[in-house]
C-alpha cells in the first residue's frame, strides 16, 4: 500500500515551493520553481499569472518525483495551497487571466486608494474602514489595485490614452472577478473560482465582522 502523502504548495513572490510530508509530519520531498518578477518603473511589480502556472506545474511535477523514487513509493491524497498576500489577478467569464497580476508590495494605486478611503468614508460613514472593513484601503492591496484598475478603464472611455489605460481598460471590460496567486492555482488544480476568509480580509472588502463581501463598498468604488 502506498504512502498517503500531503502536499503543500507556497505561490510566493519569486518561486512556487512545493514540500511533501506523510500522515506523522515527516518531509518525504520538497521542490522549488522559479518565475519572473516585472517591474516597469520604480514602485511597480507585476507578474505573469501564466508563469506563475507553469512554475507551480513544475514544483509538482518535480515533487511527485521524488515521491515515486523512495524506497515506498507515495501517492499525493491532499493539496494545500497558499502564497503571496493582497495581489491581484483578475479573471474573465471563462476562468482566464487578463493583464498581469499587481502585486503586494506594488504601490501604484496610491492615490487611488487616498480617493477610495475619501470616497468610503463619505458614503458610508467616518467609521467604515474601522467597524466593517477593519483595514484602511491600502495602496497596495487587493481593493486599491481592483480600484486603479477601474479607474484606468474610466479615463480610457473618456479619451485618455497611455499603456496603463490602454492595458486596464481592455483587461477590465473582459474580466468577471478577481483571487490572489493561490486561488489561481486552485482554480487550475479544481476548476473551481474559490477564496478563503483569510484571503478575503487580505482584499480591503471584507465585512469582517459578518465575515461576508462588503457588498456596499463594491458599490460605492464602482467595482461590483
Amino acid at each position: 500500500m502506498a504512502v498517503r502523502a500531503f502536499l503543500g504548495l507556497d505561490v510566493g513572490t519569486q518561486s512556487v515551493k512545493g514540500r511533501a510530508i506523510d500522515e506523522q509530519g515527516n518531509l518525504l520531498a520538497e521542490a522549488s520553481t522559479e518565475y519572473p518578477l516585472y517591474i516597469p518603473q520604480p514602485g511597480w511589480t507585476e507578474q505573469e499569472p501564466a508563469e506563475m502556472l507553469k512554475a507551480a506545474t513544475e514544483t509538482i511535477r518535480k515533487v511527485v518525483t521524488e515521491l515515486q523514487r523512495l524506497n515506498s513509493p507515495a501517492d499525493i491524497a491532499a493539496v494545500c495551497a497558499t502564497g503571496q498576500m493582497h495581489t491581484m489577478v483578475l479573471l474573465d467569464e471563462k476562468k482566464q487571466p487578463q493583464g498581469r497580476a499587481l502585486l503586494w508590495n506594488d504601490g501604484r494605486a496610491a492615490k487611488d486608494a487616498e480617493d477610495g478611503t475619501a470616497l468610503l468614508k463619505s458614503k458610508l460613514g467616518a467609521r467604515y474602514l474601522v467597524d466593517t472593513l477593519c483595514n484602511d484601503l491600502l495602496a497596495n492591496w487587493t481593493g486599491a489595485h481592483l480600484f486603479y484598475v477601474r479607474n484606468r478603464a474610466e479615463e480610457f472611455a473618456k479619451g485618455v490614452r497611455n499603456p496603463e489605460t490602454e492595458r486596464w481598460a481592455q483587461a477590465w471590460e473582459s474580466a468577471v472577478t478577481f483571487v490572489t496567486p493561490r486561488d489561481f492555482i486552485v482554480l487550475n488544480l479544481t476548476g473551481e473560482v474559490s477564496m478563503d476568509m483569510c484571503g478575503g480580509s487580505e482584499t480591503s472588502l471584507m465585512d469582517i465582522p459578518n465575515k461576508r463581501w462588503a457588498t456596499d463598498a463594491f458599490t460605492v468604488l464602482g467595482i461590483d
